[in-house]
């Protein structure tokens, strides 16, 4: 009866050691993994705030360009 009960919990220790080396390397999986969504999202948020100020950029020079023109149109007539 001892034999089987110090089996029984030998194998419950055997079982929890490796467990606990699994879920270490899991939790590390899963931060590296986090890390690198983190890293993306924070490289496409910056992409997009690029293309957005180049954008409003254009946009204030094509409306700088209307309103030279109208002044240049007031001047000639």
């Amino acid at each position: 009866m001892k034999i089987i009960i110090c089996c029984v919990i030998g194998c419950l220790f055997l079982f929890a050691g490796l467990g606990c080396e699994r879920t270490d390397k899991a939790v590390e999986t899963y931060k590296k993994v986090k890390e690198d969504a983190r890293q993306r999202a924070q490289e496409v948020k910056e992409g997009t705030q690029k293309v957005l100020e180049e954008r409003a950029k254009e946009a204030l020079k094509m409306q700088d360009n209307k309103v030279d023109d109208q002044q240049e149109q007031g001047k000639d007539k």
